[in-house]
C-alpha cells in the first residue's frame, strides 16, 4: 500500500490517503471533507472494488481534517500517486509503501508537489521506481527510514535537497538547484550532482558522524558553502567552481578536503559581506586554492591543526573600489605556511597569535594597507617594515597592462559569451578588473554588467543574430591611473537543420513525461527527449488541427487568414491565403541556401480550392508526400468506398505524392517516418524537414502489435485504450526516427516535436473534463506538448514555464537561419533565449489563442472565442458567456470558473477587468487581411 501523509506545520491537519492502481488506472482513493473542514487530496476515481467513501471536489484547508486509509483495496498493480498541495500545505510523505510491479518503462510512480512545501521519502522500498519529483520551491527530504541506500533519481526537477540519513544519491540530470542540505547523519553519505549549474547555490553539512563526499563537476557559482560540527572526513568536489561567496567551516573534528582548483574569488563584491571564515576546526590542516583571485574579507581563527594557507599567489583583499572589511588570520598554533608572494592589500590584514608563521616577506609587499603583525614568530618585522604604520594611497602608479579577449562557447549567438581579461601591474601583480559591456555601442543593461575577476559571461538568452558585442575591461592598481582594454564580436545565426514533428490530437495527458494525467499512454522515447532536451511546460496552440497548423506556418494568429477551424476537405471552400509567407517561404530568404520537404498531413486546403493537391508545393515545400486531410478523408469518398469498401484509415489512406493521387495500404504511422528518413539522406543541408504526423487523430484504430506493449487491447476496446496503442506506435516510430538519422547529422540538427492541440473529448479520461478538451479554448484543448532538442539546448533535461506558442516557431526558425525578419507583422517571438537558458523568463506576459468558425472572412457568426491567460488567471470569451479562472501551478485543468460559482469578489472583477482590456486590444491588433 501507498499511503500519503500530509501535515501543515501551524495546524492539527493530518492526512492518510489509500491509492492503488493497476494497469495504470486509479481503482480507488478514499477521501472524507468533514463539513467546513475540508482539504486537497490526490484526486482518485472510483473503482470496481474501492469506490470512495466521498468524494468532495476540490477540497482547500480551512481548519484541521482527517482522512482515513482504507485497508480493503487490493495490493497489487502499479502505484501512483498525483497531489496537487495548495499552498498551505507545508509537507507531505510516501510512507511505508511496496512501489515497482508490472508497468514498462519503470516509472511506477510519481510525486509532483508545485508548492513551497516539502517531499519526504521515508519507506518507500523501490525508491528507483520513481520517475520525476517536481518539487518546484520545497524540499526533497530523504528522512530516515526503511529504503534503500544507493538512489538514483534521474528525474528530479527543481527544489531543493535535504539528506537526514546514511544515503548514496545520484542526481544526473538535475540542475536547478537551490540548496543542498545534509544534516544529522550518523554515517556515511555521497552525493554526486554531475549537472548542478545553479547560480546562487547553498550546499550546507551540519553535525554529520561519518564521511560526507559531495562531486558537483558544473556548479560555477556558490552563494554559501558551510560546514558546521562534522565529526567525520568531508570531501567536496567542485572542480568549475569560480566563486563561493560565504566559505564557512567551524566547529569541526573531521578532516576537509576542498577540490576547488580554479576557484578565483570567495566573497561577494559588496563590500564586506562574505568571506573564508575558518574558525574551531580541530581536524583541518591544509586549504589549497591555487587559482584564488581576491577574498573580500573574513576570519581564520583557533584551527588547532591548520598548518598550511595556501591561497593561489595571495590574492587581493576586499571587494573592488572600497577599504572595508578585514582578513584576520588569528592564534592558529600550527600554521607555519602562507605564502604571499603577489599579495595586493585593499583593507586591513590582521596577523596575530600565530606562533610558528613568519611575517618578515610582508615588509616589500604591503603597499599603504594597514596590517597586525603581533604575535607571530616574527615580531621584529613589525619594528622595521611596513607593518609598523599604514601608508596611503597618495602616491600615483603607473598603468597596468590590459588584455581582452571576447570568445563564444560555440559558433551561434545563443551561447553564453565570455569576455577573458589579462590584468596586471607593472610589477606583475594582479590587479582587480571592472568589466562593461555594450552592444551595438549601447550599454548593455543587464546583469553582472561588471566582474572583480578575469573574466566574465553573458548570460544566454540576451544575444540577438546580428549584434556587435563588445567587452571593456579597466584594471586598476590603487594609483590614480587605470588601464582599460577592449575587444568585440559580431554574432552569427547558429545555422544546421531543423527537423519540426508535429503531432495530432495528443495533448499533455497523453505524454507520460509531462506528468499531467495519472493515466497516460506510454510514451518512453518523447520522455528521453523530455530528459535530453528543453521541454516547454506552459505551450498553446489552437483549439483545432487546421488552425494550428496555419499559425506555425506562418507565425500569425489565425484571425488574420481566416484558418479559424478544421478545414473540410470535401465541403468547405477555404485554404491557408497563398499569399501568406509560410516557413519554407521564409527560408526562402535566409543567407544560405536551405532544402526542405514536407512528410504527413497537410489539411490546410480544402478539394473545393484550385490547385489543392499541389497546395503544399505552391506555400514553398519542394517535396510533399502525404495525406491532404485527415486520414479517413478523401477527395472522392463515394468512389473511394465502393473501390476499397472502406472510407479510409491508418490502414487504407489516400497519398499525395507533389500533387498526384495514389492509395497506400502501410500503416500510415510508419510510412510517414519511412519517408522522412528517405528525405534526410537526399535533402541538401541545412534542411527543414516537417514531419506532420497523422497520428492519433481519429479513426481511433489499434496500431500494429510490434508497435506497442497493450496486449490485451482489440479493434473492440474502448476508444482510448485503443488511442493509447496508437500513441505509443507513434512514440515508436519516433524513436526509430532519430535512430535512424546519421549521428553526425542529428548533431546538427535542431528538432522541435510540437503537439496540435489537446485531446479529443472521445478519448480523454478522467479525471479530466472532457468538455474542456479539443475544440475548446480550455487548458486541456489549446496547452500542448513542446520539446526540443540539439544543439541549441546548452542544460538538458531542464523543464521551462516560460509562457511560449506554435507562431513561435517562425521567427525562432528565422533566428536559426540568419533571417532578419525586417517589418513582417508576426505575432509569435523567437523562443531561442528559452531553449538556452529554461529558467530565463517568459517571451511575453499573456498567451493568447482562438478560434472561429466557419473558416473564411468574418463575421464568423457559428463561433468566434478567445482566452487569454497570464501565469495566475485566465479569461475565456465566448459568444454567449465569459469565464475567469485562477489557475494552479502545475494543474491543467483550470478549476471552477470565477465569475459562475457565485458571486466574484473585488480582486476578481478587477482582474477580469484587467485581462478584458489586454484581451481587446490584442483582438484589435489581429485583423483579417482577406
Amino acid at each position: 500500500m501507498l499511503f500519503l501523509l500530509l501535515a501543515l506545520d501551524a495546524s492539527a491537519l493530518d492526512i492518510e490517503v489509500s491509492s492503488v492502481v493497476r494497469r495504470g488506472w486509479p481503482v480507488g482513493a478514499v477521501v472524507s471533507c468533514e463539513p467546513g473542514r475540508q482539504v486537497y487530496v490526490a484526486a482518485g476515481l472510483p473503482g470496481e472494488t474501492c469506490p470512495p467513501a466521498a468524494i468532495g471536489g476540490p477540497c482547500w484547508d480551512i481548519g484541521p481534517a482527517k482522512l482515513v486509509a482504507r485497508e480493503d483495496c487490493p495490493d497489487t498493480g502499479t502505484l501512483l500517486v498525483q497531489p496537487r498541495i495548495p499552498p498551505s500545505i507545508r509537507r507531505f510523505r510516501i510512507q511505508a509503501g511496496e512501489v515497482g510491479f508490472d508497468l514498462s518503462p519503470p516509472y511506477d510512480i510519481e510525486v509532483l508537489a508545485d508548492h513551497d512545501g516539502d517531499f519526504v521519502v521515508s519507506d518507500v522500498r523501490s525508491l528507483d521506481a520513481l520517475s520525476r519529483i517536481a518539487a518546484v520551491d520545497g524540499t526533497v527530504v530523504f528522512a530516515a527510514g526503511d529504503y534503500p541506500e544507493v538512489v538514483e533519481l534521474p528525474w528530479l526537477v527543481g527544489g531543493s535537497v535535504r539528506i537526514e540519513r546514511p544515503l548514496s544519491l545520484s542526481l544526473p540530470r538535475i540542475d536547478h538547484l537551490p540548496v543542498l542540505d545534509i544534516d544529522g547523519v550518523v554515517g556515511d553519505v555521497e552525493v554526486d550532482v554531475p549537472g548542478w549549474l545553479f547560480d546562487g547555490a547553498v550546499l550546507q553539512i551540519t553535525d554529520i558522524t561519518g564521511s560526507t563526499t559531495v562531486r558537483a563537476d558544473a556548479l560555477v557559482a556558490v552563494d554559501r558553502l558551510e560546514v558546521r560540527g562534522a565529526t567525520g572526513a568531508v570531501d567536496l568536489v567542485l572542480p568549475s567552481a569560480l566563486e563561493i561567496r560565504d566559505l564557512t567551516v567551524a566547529d569541526t573534528s573531521g578532516t576537509l578536503s576542498l577540490d576547488a582548483g580554479v576557484l578565483r574569488r570567495i566573497g561577494s563584491n559588496e563590500g564586506d559581506r562574505g568571506g573564508l571564515f575558518l574558525t574551531d576546526n580541530l581536524g583541518l590542516t591544509r586549504l589549497d586554492l591555487p587559482s584564488l583571485l581576491r577574498i573580500s574579507g573574513g576570519v581564520v581563527e583557533r584551527n588547532a591543526a591548520l598548518e598550511s594557507l595556501a591561497l593561489g599567489s595571495w590574492p587581493s583583499i576586499g571587494a573592488a573600489g572600497d577599504r572595508e572589511g578585514s582578513l584576520r588570520i588569528a592564534d592558529n598554533p600550527l600554521l607555519s605556511a602562507l605564502p604571499l608572494d603577489g599579495l595586493e592589500l585593499w583593507i586591513q590584514l590582521q596577523l596575530t597569535g600565530n606562533p610558528l608563521l613568519p611575517t618578515c616577506e610582508l615588509e616589500a609587499l604591503l603597499d599603504g594597507a594597514v596590517a597586525d603583525c603581533s604575535g607571530n614568530l616574527a615580531d621584529a618585522c613589525a619594528e622595521v617594515g611596513p607593518c609598523a604604520a599604514p601608508v596611503d594611497f597618495s602616491e600615483p602608479g603607473a598603468a597596468p597592462t590590459v588584455t581582452v579577449t571576447l570568445e563564444r562557447a560555440a559558433d551561434h549567438a545563443r551561447v553564453p559569451l565570455t569576455c577573458s581579461v589579462d590584468a596586471t601591474d607593472p610589477e606583475g601583480l594582479p590587479l582587480s578588473v571592472a568589466i562593461t559591456w555594450t552592444v551595438d555601442g549601447v550599454p548593455w543593461d543587464g546583469e553582472p554588467t561588471t566582474t572583480i575577476w578575469p573574466g566574465d559571461t553573458v548570460p544566454p538568452g540576451v544575444t540577438r543574430n546580428g549584434e556587435t558585442w563588445s567587452c571593456e575591461a579597466i584594471a586598476s592598481d590603487g594609483s590614480s591611473e587605470s588601464a582599460p582594454a577592449a575587444d568585440s564580436v559580431t554574432l552569427e545565426a547558429p545555422g544546421g537543420n531543423v527537423l519540426l514533428v508535429v503531432i495530432d490530437d495528443v495533448g499533455l495527458d497523453k505524454v507520460s513525461g509531462y506528468g499531467a494525467h495519472p493515466t497516460p499512454s506510454i510514451t518512453p522515447v518523447m520522455d528521453s527527449l523530455m530528459d535530453e532536451g528543453v521541454t516547454f511546460h506552459t505551450a498553446y496552440a489552437h483549439p483545432s488541427c487546421s488552425p494550428a497548423r496555419a499559425a506555425l506556418m506562418t507565425g500569425r494568429h489565425v484571425r488574420r487568414s481566416g484558418v479559424g477551424s478544421g478545414i473540410a476537405l470535401n465541403d468547405d471552400p477555404w485554404e491557408l491565403p497563398l499569399e501568406e509567407e509560410t516557413l519554407p517561404e521564409l527560408l526562402a530568404t535566409a543567407p544560405d541556401d536551405w532544402d526542405n520537404a514536407l512528410i504527413g498531413k497537410w489539411h490546410l486546403s480544402s478539394a473545393l480550392m484550385p490547385g489543392f493537391a499541389e497546395h503544399p508545393l505552391t506555400q514553398g515545400f519542394h517535396w510533399f508526400e502525404g495525406a491532404n486531410s485527415n486520414l479517413d478523408r478523401v477527395v472522392d469518398p463515394d468512389a473511394f468506398l465502393a473501390e476499397h469498401g472502406s472510407r479510409g484509415g491508418y490502414y487504407l489512406w489516400e497519398r499525395n505524392t507533389n500533387g498526384a493521387l495514389d492509395v497506400s495500404r502501410t500503416y500510415a504511422t510508419t510510412e510517414q517516418v519511412d519517408v522522412a528518413l528517405e528525405q534526410v539522406g537526399v535533402l541538401a543541408e541545412p534542411w527543414l524537414l516537417v514531419l506532420s504526423m497523422s497520428a492519433a487523430h481519429l479513426p481511433w484504430e489499434v496500431a500494429p502489435d510490434a508497435l506497442h506493449d497493450y496486449a490485451d487491447v482489440e479493434d473492440s476496446s474502448p476508444v482510448d485504450l485503443r488511442m493509447d496503442s496508437m500513441v505509443t506506435a507513434l512514440d515508436m516510430e519516433l524513436g526509430r526516427l532519430f535512430d535512424g538519422i546519421p549521428a553526425d547529422v542529428l548533431a546538427r540538427t535542431t528538432s522541435i516535436v510540437v503537439g496540435d492541440n489537446g485531446t479529443a473529448r472521445q478519448v480523454i479520461r478522467p479525471p479530466w473534463d472532457a468538455t474542456r478538451a479539443k475544440l475548446t479554448l480550455h487548458e486541456a484543448g489549446v496547452r500542448v506538448p513542446f520539446i526540443v532538442n540539439g544543439p541549441l539546448v546548452t542544460t538538458p533535461g531542464v523543464s521551462s514555464s516560460a509562457m511560449v506558442h506554435v507562431v513561435d516557431v517562425f521567427p525562432t526558425l528565422a533566428d536559426i537561419a540568419g533571417i532578419d525578419l525586417g517589418a513582417r507583422e508576426l505575432d509569435g517571438v523567437s523562443i531561442l533565449g528559452n531553449i538556452a537558458d529554461p529558467l530565463a523568463p517568459s517571451p511575453r506576459d499573456y498567451l493568447y489563442t482562438e478560434r472561429m468558425v466557419p473558416n473564411g472572412a468574418p463575421p464568423w457568426d457559428l463561433y468566434d472565442g478567445q482566452t487569454l491567460r497570464d501565469d495566475r488567471h485566465k479569461v475565456i470569451v465566448e459568444p454567449d458567456r465569459t469565464h475567469l479562472y485562477t489557475l494552479t501551478p502545475g494543474v491543467l485543468d483550470e478549476g471552477p470558473d470565477r465569475i459562475f460559482q457565485g458571486m466574484p469578489t473585488e480582486g476578481d472583477r478587477l482582474t477580469l477587468e484587467q485581462l478584458l482590456t489586454v484581451l481587446g486590444a490584442q483582438v484589435e491588433a489581429l485583423p483579417f487581411e482577406y
